[in-house]
């Protein structure tokens, strides 16, 4: 496939998948939709070949990244939890559980310097004043 009609299909998926991702939330539709269009026009005149194909693959990775990572929380009315919407290719991670009683090391403190107290002597050999 030539690389014109490769970037366009790269930008195409990308807006396919935040219109997918973000569905229902205008701000970020809106958001992402800018931040594609432009990306895409700040290399339109690009011309090097390895530069070309590597944001084609950039726009391919962040399609990616979209559809796999990517959820939509709404809060519930109860105003305490939310209602998450995940897609069939959201990836689900293990997830595990908190244990509050778990024996967590402490960071070392970092210790305090000792305040050092000088003697009238110090004062006076500061001050030019021989002993």
């Amino acid at each position: 496939m030539a690389t014109r009609s490769r970037a366009l299909a790269a930008f195409k998926e990308l807006h396919k998948t935040c219109k997918t991702v973000f569905s229902g939330d205008k701000k970020a539709l809106k958001a992402s939709r800018f931040k594609v269009n432009s990306e895409f026009k700040k290399y339109k005149d690009e011309t090097d070949t390895k530069t070309i194909e590597n944001h084609i693959q950039w726009a391919n990775d962040s399609a990616r990244l979209l559809r796999l990572t990517v959820v939509q929380g709404k809060l519930k009315d109860d105003g305490t939890t939310y209602e998450v919407r995940l897609r069939k290719d959201t990836s689900l991670e293990d997830n595990t559980i908190f244990n509050p009683n778990a024996d967590i090391p402490m960071r070392p403190q970092h210790r305090r310097r000792k305040e050092v107290h000088s003697s009238n002597l110090e004062i006076d050999l500061l001050k030019g004043k021989k002993g």
